[in-house]
């Protein structure tokens, strides 16, 4: 019984009528390298611009990287605002030093004038008693 030739190989060998080393046959499948994702790999799960987006470990670091980003510059124009406020505060209370020091003297000299006054007052009030 001869066969006749196809154009289909036949299924025990390789296409290249290369025999498949016995080892390679027997390889199971805990002996194959894996990857994190398994043996399909990964799968795009959306395009960005042509360019597939593979959402594996990476990505997900990289998203939290990015908010950690996010919530560091947050961080930091918070402590520029809290430092302009505090500028603020402090101006705010010079100034109101300020205001009761002048304050303060303001009514020393008037206290002066009253007492130079009384005592002017006094004073006439005895040379006409002399």
């Amino acid at each position: 019984m001869d066969r006749e030739t196809s154009a289909r190989p036949m299924s025990t060998r390789a296409p290249s009528a290369v025999p498949i080393p016995r080892t390679a046959a027997l390889m199971s499948a805990a002996t194959r390298p894996l990857t994190q994702q398994g043996l399909s790999g990964l799968r795009p799960t959306q395009t960005a611009g042509g360019r597939r987006i593979y959402r594996d470990k990476r990505y997900y670091i990289s998203q939290i990287q990015a908010q950690t980003n996010l919530i560091r510059e947050e961080m930091v124009r918070l402590k520029k605002e809290m430092e302009e406020d505090r500028m603020k505060s402090l101006n705010v209370n010079e100034l109101q030093t300020n205001l009761i020091r002048e304050e303060m003297v303001r009514l020393k000299k008037e206290m002066e004038e009253d007492r130079m006054k009384s005592l002017n007052v006094k004073m006439e009030e005895d040379q006409e008693l002399l």
